[in-house]
């Protein structure tokens, strides 16, 4: 059975093979299951680093940097695998201060 909005479901969701890359980027946030994916796919071996994006805020006791990066740690995650990102306010920011973050690195 058709239902009126399944051309907008096939529009959005679609698969896409991951390749390997230089780094995996997480653009901030507090949820623990960015890091999860994230160490998952390091431990793939799709790439050598990692870099979590995310300064203070409410949702954590730390900065989202160090929240993300002591979930990778218990995940398996070398440290000196995990680059840092700890100022980020917002989502410009996450991108901003990431891109500076990968030149230096």
């Amino acid at each position: 059975m058709s239902y009126p909005f399944d051309c907008i479901t096939e529009f959005m969701f679609f698969e896409t093979n991951i390749d390997p890359a230089d780094v995996i980027m997480i653009p901030g946030g507090s949820h623990p299951q960015l890091m999860e994916k994230a160490a998952e796919l390091f431990h793939q071996g799709l790439a050598p680093y990692i870099l979590p994006s995310g300064g203070s805020t409410p949702n954590v006791k730390t900065t989202e940097w160090e929240f993300l990066r002591d979930i990778g740690i218990a995940l398996g995650v070398p440290e000196n695998a995990i680059l840092r990102e700890d100022k980020a306010t917002n989502t410009f920011e996450n991108s901003r201060f990431s891109k500076h973050v990968l030149h230096e690195n």
